[in-house]
């Protein structure tokens, strides 16, 4: 009962003295928000198996953002770490804004993917050349984000070479808290081996709570379907978020 008590509590707190802040990604896919102009954002994501992920993101013109990240597994570890090959970048453009009866559409490259790096990729690939689209419906209660787009990787693993497609979910029941929800079937890991999908695809879901516009925490459930069969289950990683003006 106790427990019960300070959770809700803790809620009525966040819904109370929080502000909406909004993802410039739903999870690992693009959505077509970009941050606003003058503005900076830093993330900081604890990954599975002991690795970290630290990106940083700027936006000086209205409707563009760019951004460069690094990451590394077994940091925090017994065994070697495993670091990237090359830093990750995002670059993201809005070519339309959203109106009542028109949809936002974005248009962007994102090098940056997921996990540990191999000899020639990530786990989960980066996106690569990427547009998409979305539309913010209102419900009875609280803003329903639903959008979906194509991409084409071309940084990793020359040989599979594939359009994909991904669509996401987010709802916000409040200013401060959000349910995320993607899938994208990773069309382009075809290897013989299965190695890294077995064709079922990405499900995944995660959990956003906001804390006055600047500062936001992410528990994220990666991989819920069990795809990828290097991994041993389903992925967990905490991302903090950090967005100011300049």
């Amino acid at each position: 009962m106790k427990f019960v008590f300070v959770f809700l509590l803790s809620i009525t707190f966040f819904v109370i003295f929080s502000y909406p802040i909004y993802n410039y990604e739903t999870i690992l896919n693009p959505n077509t928000h970009v941050i606003p102009t003058k503005s900076y954002n830093i993330n900081f994501t604890m990954l599975p198996v002991g690795g970290m992920q630290i990106a940083t993101n700027f936006s000086f013109f209205p409707k563009l953002m760019i951004g460069i990240s690094y990451s590394a597994t077994n940091i925090i570890s017994y065994d070697k770490p495993q670091f990237s090959e090359y830093p990750g970048f995002l670059v993201k453009i809005l070519l339309v804004e959203e109106e009542d009866f028109v949809p936002a559409v974005s248009f962007g490259i994102s090098s940056q993917g997921f996990g540990a790096f191999y000899d020639s990729r990530y786990d989960i690939k980066s996106k690569g050349f990427f547009v998409n689209t979305s539309k913010i419906l209102y419900p009875p209660l609280g803003e329903l984000l639903v959008g979906g787009g194509l991409n084409y990787s071309i940084f990793e693993n020359v040989d599979e070479k594939m359009i994909d497609f991904f669509c996401q979910v987010e709802y916000y029941p409040t200013d401060n808290f959000g349910l995320l929800l993607e899938y994208f079937p990773g069309l382009d890991d075809n290897s013989d081996d299965n190695q890294f999908g077995r064709g079922v695809g990405y499900f995944n879901i995660g959990l956003k709570w906001i804390y006055e516009e600047k500062l936001a925490l992410e528990l994220d459930f990666i991989d819920i379907l069990k795809n990828n069969l290097t991994n041993n289950g389903i992925g967990r990683n905490v991302k903090i978020t950090y967005t100011d003006f300049f």
